[in-house]
């Protein structure tokens, strides 16, 4: 089973300590390279949320009192928090590729995935 903390399963293979296992890098070049990413794509991100975000509120949180106005959420920009994996992982990749890092993909394994919270939970007998 895999869960992910993220937006979705792909922003998972995004975080600067995975990528800089897969890619064998720098950490800090890592984040530098996805933060770079995430700002050029502000547009596509921010608009992704707040249709994602309306459509939750019409459907699942119109019921929840003081749910947070998604401009409160994601500020004047869309943090890696709040990005889509679905959108930023192809991109991270290819300004990989860009920058000369010589991998398959960053859809592998790697002990930069491990959730301690995931692997200590217990099912209920």
């Amino acid at each position: 089973m895999f869960i992910s903390t993220l937006t979705d399963i792909e922003h998972f293979f995004c975080s600067s300590d995975h990528v800089a296992e897969i890619c064998e890098i720098d950490g800090d070049e890592a984040f530098t390279i996805i933060e770079e990413v995430i700002d050029e794509n502000q547009a596509k991100l921010s608009s992704k949320i707040t249709r994602k975000r309306e459509d939750l509120k019409f459907k699942i949180l119109r019921t929840f009192e003081g749910r947070e106005n998604i401009d409160n959420v994601i500020g004047d920009r869309v943090s890696f928090h709040y990005s889509l994996g679905k959108i930023i992982l192809p991109k991270i990749e290819n300004r990989l590729r860009e920058l000369g890092h010589n991998f398959q993909s960053l859809l592998a394994p790697s002990p930069a995935l491990r959730v301690e919270e995931i692997e200590e939970f217990e099912m209920p007998e």
